[in-house]
């Protein structure tokens, strides 16, 4: 609260914590000699110890200055100059410790199954969205440690997907959409719209399938897919869809108008 509210750096606050503490002492000083009628009492050594910390102070903070680089200081200010607001953010990360998403006991999954399935339903929605985003990180560098495979090891499949999804160009489903592939790792990601994917996933996607999309989302769909509305139209529920693979050298990537065969319905 105090680097916010001053503006400043832990080294900064330091500095002014010893400038206050050696100024207090003085003043203790001064006052112990004004009772006892020492009307000129002076401390050279202590007021150039003042001096001293006021001038680092004054350095520290200088040096924190200059090195501000986001420019949302004054926001930060402004957002946690209020304890409420503090103790608010201290609550939901002891709310989320309670939960037990982060404790270091990993889930109970076989290690010979060939498939570990996440159920987070019981969790909130930003609960959901943190524990996903930390989980995907936690897998992109296990593969990275692996190195270059020569083909998928590991396959990701992320229902709702649409939740984990945000604005930051950091997202790591961005990052492993167009990086994971060389170490191994598929990522299969299911949502209501295409239009709830960035730009940079969908450049990234290799292959798209397109099962359904209601009526609401075809003319965002038909320009981010670049399909042709029609062509939605055309879906029928579990029985056409439309599929683009992207193959390496293919002067270009056209949609597949896909009936699905009888047998596999239901």
């Amino acid at each position: 609260m105090k680097q916010s509210f001053l503006g400043s750096g832990q080294e900064a606050i330091t500095c002014l914590a010893a400038a206050n503490k050696a100024s207090a002492a003085y003043q203790r000083k001064l006052l112990e000699a004004l009772r006892k009628g020492e009307r000129g009492f002076s401390d050279e050594k202590m007021q150039a110890d003042i001096d001293k910390a006021k001038q680092k102070a004054i350095e520290a903070y200088t040096e924190y200055v200059t090195a501000i680089s986001t420019g949302r200081e004054v926001d930060d200010l402004l957002r946690y100059d209020s304890t409420d607001v503090l103790k608010g953010v201290v609550d939901r990360l002891e709310n989320m410790n309670a939960i037990g998403v982060f404790k270091p006991k990993p889930p109970p999954f076989d290690p010979q199954a060939s498939v570990w399935r996440y159920d987070i339903r019981a969790l909130g929605m930003e609960e959901r969205k943190l524990f996903v985003l930390f989980k995907l990180q936690e897998l992109f560098a296990e593969a990275i440690q692996s190195g270059e495979q020569a083909q998928p090891n590991t396959v990701i499949v992320l229902d709702e997907a649409h939740i984990f999804f945000d604005s930051d160009p950091e997202n790591i489903l961005n990052s492993i959409a167009k990086e994971a592939r060389k170490f191994g790792v598929a990522l299969i990601c299911i949502s209501q719209s295409p239009t709830h994917f960035s730009e940079d996933f969908i450049a990234a996607v290799s292959t798209k399938v397109i099962l359904g999309i209601d009526e609401l989302y075809w003319r965002g769909a038909a320009t981010k897919l670049r399909v042709e509305e029609q062509a939605l139209a055309w879906i029928k529920l579990q029985k056409s869809m439309l599929v683009q693979i992207k193959s390496r050298g293919a002067p270009k990537n056209d949609w597949h108008w896909v009936v699905i065969p009888e047998m596999a319905h239901g």
